[in-house]
């Protein structure tokens, strides 16, 4: 053995838990007024700092992975808003950013990053336990997601241990997680942040999407497609590119798009934020090519239109004819338009569409098969987490609700159902009340507000409500082809879920529930990247 190695490493590691000591020493005293704070960062924070010291040389992927939780909590410790919207951007960047280091390092099978939002949301979900300040409402529907989701324990374990932890696990922190953190940023303020993370987000993945299909893709994605194997991204039957971007999958990109032209029918009265929100938001979503995204945004442009009585109704004609003027303008010498017209065309000729025929084989095979199994099949046994586990009939689910009801049997899936079906109930009872003077910010720069910028009108307030009706209507229709429940967008479905189940009770003061957000208990360095 070489001793003066091994003298060398123990320096440095030596030095890197001095650096992390110091830079954590500033969040210890930010902290140090709560004691379950201070707890989650003595059996939290610190030891994943120290993982993150030992980690670098070995792996770069569980180094970075450990150094993003870290910096993501302690962000959410002291401001639930910007929390929650670094949350969301995790979701969707991470995959683009697992690509490019697996491109400059090397590709690992069982990459870390892969589990970093997963367990960063559920880490901001122990942290209001934590606190103990989580509505009694959002508690309950989170408690009931959980329960169904343990229904599939038994068979799952029985089946194959390894799938049906990491399932159980990865299904209630992203759902149930995202509930208990939605509930406790206040009437409408998950809401809130959840719109504006969009509205930021979607078109900067837009705007990457769009270079993918006009300048070819980059290097990094091309060789993740090569070692994943992951040639879904081909049309079948024209060979044109379906746009992925930074998220792992054309069907992760698609709803973010359609709930950022949702968004822009929000802000329509504010064309200058609207019509470039539309137009990259619409473009990118067609060269998707998903087309049941497509259906569930035309049914959530419904909704949209009846709960605004028709305000909306102008705005929606206008993005429809502008989106049918350029694919008709473009048809001719673009080859990207044609494909999308050809797209569209087989969702008329839905019968003869083989996809379309073998999902309906496999709804009328498994769901008679499903109904008559208490325990279902066992979590871990449907959808992506069963890559863990080999073949089954339920590999790539097209049905969230099919692939919930494979797994956790009847009961457990009308738990987790009932709790769902509670939150659109309160979803619809916010968006058709007259809301009072709210005490809210606006939903966007520019609104109507007083001096202090903490006073929204009635309308954003009746308007943002209303976007989340349509976001939830939006995924109640693709649930029907997309298992929507895993990953990203069962965050946002948690979030919306979370926003409409919260109520302040009679008596207690509101400010009392609002997010803490004191910049003062930030590092300096932090507070400063804040403002």
């Amino acid at each position: 053995m070489n001793f003066s190695v091994v003298g060398d490493q123990l320096r440095a590691l030596s030095r890197r838990l001095h650096e992390f000591g110091a830079a954590l020493a500033d969040s210890w005293s930010a902290l140090a007024g709560s004691v379950s704070e201070r707890r989650f960062v003595v059996f939290v924070v610190l030891p994943l700092a120290v993982a993150l010291a030992v980690s670098i040389p070995l792996l770069p992927q569980l180094g970075l992975a450990a150094a993003l939780l870290v910096a993501v909590l302690a962000v959410y410790i002291g401001d639930r808003r910007w929390g929650v919207a670094v949350l969301l951007a995790l979701w969707f960047v991470v995959p683009g950013v697992r690509r490019v280091l697996g491109y400059v390092t090397e590709q690992v099978a069982n990459d870390p990053l892969s589990l970093l939002p997963f367990a960063a949301t559920a880490g901001a979900a122990l942290v209001e336990l934590a606190r103990a300040s989580v509505p009694r409402s959002a508690l309950l529907a989170a408690a009931a997601v959980a329960a169904g989701f343990a229904f599939g324990l038994p068979l799952g374990f029985a089946g194959a241990p390894l799938p049906a932890m990491f399932a159980f696990g990865a299904y209630v922190a992203g759902l149930a997680g995202a509930i208990v953190i939605g509930g406790t940023l206040g009437r409408d303020g998950a809401t809130r942040v959840l719109f504006r993370a969009i509205v930021v987000l979607a078109p900067l993945l837009a705007l990457y999407a769009l270079w993918q299909r006009l300048f070819g893709l980059p290097a990094w994605d091309q060789e993740w497609l090569d070692v994943s194997d992951f040639w879904s991204v081909i049309v079948e039957g024209q060979g044109a590119l379906r746009v992925f971007s930074t998220a792992n999958s054309p069907g992760t990109l698609a709803p973010l798009l359609a709930a950022g032209l949702l968004a822009a029918l929000a802000l329509r009265r504010r064309p200058a934020a609207a019509i470039p929100l539309a137009l990259l938001c619409g473009l990118a979503l067609g060269l998707t090519y998903v087309r049941s995204a497509w259906i569930a945004l035309a049914a959530a442009a419904l909704v949209y239109i009846v709960v605004s009585r028709g305000r909306v109704l102008p705005a929606v004609a206008a993005f429809l004819a502008i989106a049918v003027a350029t694919v008709a303008v473009l048809a001719p010498v673009a080859p990207a338009a044609r494909e999308v017209v050809q797209r569209a065309r087989t969702i008329a000729q839905a019968s003869s569409d083989r996809s379309v025929n073998e999902r309906r084989q496999l709804l009328a095979e498994q769901l008679p098969a499903s109904l008559t199994r208490p325990l279902g099949h066992g979590v871990g046994s449907a959808g992506e987490p069963s890559r863990l586990r080999g073949e089954t009939p339920l590999r790539a689910p097209d049905n969230g609700y099919l692939s919930l009801l494979y797994q956790l049997g009847p009961a457990g899936f009308l738990l987790v159902a009932m709790a769902l079906f509670a939150a659109a109930g309160a979803a619809v009872r916010l968006a058709v009340e007259a809301p009072a003077e709210a005490r809210a910010t606006p939903i966007a720069a520019g609104a109507r507000a007083t001096r202090t910028g903490r006073d929204a009108s009635a309308s954003d307030v009746r308007e943002l409500r209303t976007w989340a009706l349509a976001l939830l209507a939006f995924y109640a229709v693709q649930l029907t082809a997309q298992d929507t429940f895993y990953g990203a967008h069962g965050v946002v479905l948690g979030l919306l879920c979370g926003a409409a189940l919260v109520s302040v009770p009679a008596g207690v003061d509101e400010s009392a529930r609002r997010p803490v957000s004191s910049h003062r208990r930030l590092p300096l360095a932090v507070r400063a990247t804040l403002r």
